[in-house]
């Protein structure tokens, strides 16, 4: 299946071109880029059909920040662009019978019990602007034991420009070790006018720890 954008023959890229790179700039701005940056951005999206945060580059800066519900990675590429992922946080748990208890706009849902903590329905995102991939998945941990990521599901991504594929999984070890986290990677492929890159969205489950996110 294929989520389709705005390229189909040249009179109709031409005009949608706007629209397509104006959505962009919002996602941008959001972030605090400057107007120089941005124009650049586009006009190097406009006739490249891809940036450094859709290429495989690597990133040249990391920023990590922890919100209420999610922990959110910032990364910035050379030319500027940046992609942004994020992944809830484990619910806190209520003082009387161990159920857990939603965290403003977390969707995870979570039980605790003798030693064991379980965790569902969390959700992993990651987006550069242009295009963007989700998946949820459940995990949990257990004193003296692994943790273990139990299923991802509900993967979907879409894109602005050019058109990108539904995310199918990838790899999946699903008990961390002494040594190895779990994780789970989804993978989706990204065609534009001018180039195709694959893009993966993992996410890593340290023994005893929470999980975090790491997009490429």
């Amino acid at each position: 299946m294929l989520i389709t954008g705005f390229v189909s023959s040249p009179a109709s890229a031409a005009s949608s071109q706007t629209d397509v790179l104006g959505e962009a700039r919002d996602f941008f701005e959001s972030y605090g880029l400057s107007e120089e940056t941005i124009d650049s951005l586009e006009h190097k999206l406009a006739t490249e059909g891809t940036l450094h945060s859709m290429d495989g580059s690597d990133p040249v800066d990391v920023q990590v920040t922890e919100t209420a519900t999610a922990t959110v990675t910032l990364e910035t590429f050379e030319d500027g662009s940046i992609r942004v992922s994020s992944v809830d946080k484990p619910l806190e748990a209520g003082e009387d019978d161990g159920i857990f208890m939603p965290m403003a706009i977390s969707q995870c849902q979570g039980r605790s019990g003798s030693g064991y903590v379980s965790q569902s329905n969390c959700l992993a995102f990651s987006s550069n602007g242009v295009t963007s991939m989700r998946f949820r998945f459940d995990y949990s941990h257990s004193n003296g034991g692994p943790s273990s990521i139990s299923s991802g599901h509900s993967a979907a991504s879409s894109s602005t420009y050019g058109s990108i594929t539904t995310p199918v999984r990838s790899s999946w070890r699903q008990h961390s070790s002494s040594v190895q986290n779990a994780v789970l990677t989804y993978r989706s492929v990204y065609t534009g006018p001018m180039s195709t890159e694959t893009w993966y969205l993992s996410v890593y489950l340290p023994q005893g720890k929470t999980p975090y996110t790491s997009s490429h």
